[in-house]
């Protein structure tokens, strides 16, 4: 039988919640303003409703590792950007627009297979790189860490993980040229080289 963790008392939860909120709401809110495609207004709403809901589930949630709680809330945050699409449709101003895009609000469903198509594709690359690669590649694109991050958690230095990238970026570029799913960009979040 499964013992479920005691729920703490408020206080400690607001406590506690502090260091947990300060590690994780930027990529929670990066992860959201994706899902709300550009959205901040959207995005802030759906990021404090995970840290909210995590609250509710707070005796399970703080014993989770870093990287659990933090997928967690992009999850949770995710759904709440849908769950705000599902209940209000909101018009975009025709400005924000792309011209090609103007004639639609929505996918067309070529769009939806292209992308699709797009992100198997590059997956498959990814696949193929060596281990190490791939999963620098998938914790910095997919994931959202920072090289820092990735190069702690897999024991390696910085150096390594930018060269790692590079050599993913390489081969994506070769491979699927301008249909790159993610920003060309070496941006690391704001981290100093």
């Amino acid at each position: 039988m499964t013992r479920v963790p005691q729920q703490p008392h408020p206080q400690d939860i607001d406590r506690e919640m502090v260091p947990v909120f300060r590690a994780h709401a930027e990529t929670v809110h990066r992860v959201a303003r994706r899902a709300a495609m550009g959205d901040d207004a959207a995005a802030e709403d759906a990021t404090l409703q995970a840290f909210l809901e995590s609250t509710r589930i707070w005796g399970q949630f703080r014993t989770w590792a870093p990287g659990r709680q933090r997928a967690w809330l992009c999850n949770r945050a995710c759904k709440r950007v849908i769950d705000g699409w599902r209940s209000v449709r909101r018009a975009v101003p025709t400005e924000q627009v792309p011209e090609e895009r103007r004639t639609s609000s929505s996918w067309s469903a070529e769009e939806i297979a292209l992308s699709r198509i797009t992100v198997e594709r590059c997956l498959k690359v990814i696949e193929s790189f060596q281990p190490r690669v791939g999963r620098v590649a998938y914790l910095r694109w997919h994931e959202l860490w920072t090289n820092s991050e990735i190069a702690r958690n897999l024991g390696i230095d910085r150096a390594t993980v930018l060269r790692d990238l590079k050599r993913a970026t390489l081969a994506l570029e070769e491979q699927m040229g301008e249909e790159l799913p993610f920003p060309k960009s070496s941006d690391d979040g704001g981290e100093e080289a």
